[in-house]
């Protein structure tokens, strides 16, 4: 093969690389993205989920379900095997499908979830998924391309001997310190779900100065995420007033601190509710110390160059007095005549 075969080659594959990532590419919307409702056992819920293609292309789906859980502290769902069906993904009734749907269009799904009589009480997570697949353009292909997976989260509470239970494991400054030159300072509290049911903690973070003056008040979990049962989940909290720069040199850290200056001991107090009530509470307390040195290291000597200036010049005018009281002196000397002497 020479070199203007091989580059022609090249050429074609990466035209029909590219020409597969476009008719790849999709954008499917599912209206409403959650689903959350308290129910009793032996009960039907209807519902329904609009898909909406957003796309240029034509798309067709398919729907499933699975049950899921979560995998770290961060919140991220972990998603069980789809062959896995007990549970609340059992419960689930829906179309399998194919659904096509045009650019631009709109479609409403309706969904059944049946509670069985011996459901178990408190939280039951499932996600309806719609797979979306397209037949292969190459005609000596076979099967199916699935390019996109999108999905209903299904969060569902069955009343009977429900625990709701959370506490707060931790709670300090994210890096671990407890002194800081300047804002922002980062919290991280970690809420501990030990119940059957998820739980929303929400409330506020409140920043309090050396006297007992409220410095600041933050909300917490403002998207009020879930903390699911039998785990933790981990909050970040930011106090801060300016986005400081990326630089570190002295004066772009006085300039840092300068814009988002602190002094002196705070405690920052969390309190918070959860619940179906939103009736339990879980409070937190944790104290850190602000010294913002460039700030006072630069204060400190434009402090002392004052001080010089203010003794030397009171120096230098103390002097100036007793100058000009010496040349008055010597000049009032200087105008008085000798005294003569007369003889007989």
């Amino acid at each position: 093969m020479n070199r203007r075969t091989l580059v022609l080659t090249l050429a074609i594959a990466l035209g029909v690389g590219l020409m597969g990532m476009a008719h790849a590419v999709r954008a499917i919307t599912v209206i409403p993205p959650s689903f959350e409702k308290t129910t009793d056992p032996n009960q039907t819920i209807t519902t329904s989920v609009m898909l909406f293609n957003e796309s240029t292309a034509t798309s067709t789906f398919t729907t499933s379900t699975g049950n899921f859980t979560t995998k770290d502290e961060k919140g991220t769902p972990e998603y069980l095997p789809e062959t896995n069906q007990d549970g609340l993904a059992g419960w689930i009734t829906v179309e399998k499908g194919p659904f096509t749907l045009l650019p631009g269009q709109r479609m409403e799904i309706p969904v059944t979830i049946k509670i069985p009589a011996n459901a178990d009480p408190g939280g039951h997570y499932a996600d309806l998924y719609f797979n979306e697949e397209h037949a292969p353009t190459d005609a000596n292909t076979s099967g199916v391309i699935v390019n996109v997976k999108v999905g209903l989260n299904i969060l569902l509470r069955v009343t009977g001997d429900v625990s709701e239970s959370a506490q707060l494991t931790s709670f300090a400054a994210t890096n671990g310190k407890s002194n800081f030159s300047r804002l922002p300072v980062s919290f991280t509290a970690r809420i501990l779900n030990n119940g059957n049911i998820h739980v929303r903690p929400i409330g506020t973070l409140t920043v309090r100065n050396l006297f007992g003056g409220t410095t600041v008040t933050i909300p917490f979990n403002a998207t009020q995420a879930a903390v699911l049962p039998v785990s933790a989940r981990k909050f970040d909290i930011v106090w801060d007033r300016a986005t400081p720069s990326g630089t570190s040199t002295f004066f772009s850290e006085f300039k840092n601190e300068w814009k988002n200056f602190a002094l002196g001991p705070y405690t920052a107090d969390l309190a918070l509710s959860y619940g179906l009530q939103n009736d339990k509470l879980i409070a937190g307390s944790y104290k850190f110390f602000v010294f913002p040195w460039h700030v006072m290291t630069l204060g400190l000597v434009l402090v002392v160059m004052l001080l010089w200036l203010i003794v030397f010049a009171v120096k230098r005018y103390n002097h100036w007095i007793v100058v000009r009281a010496s040349r008055e002196m010597s000049s009032n000397n200087s105008g008085k005549s000798a005294p003569t002497n007369k003889t007989k």
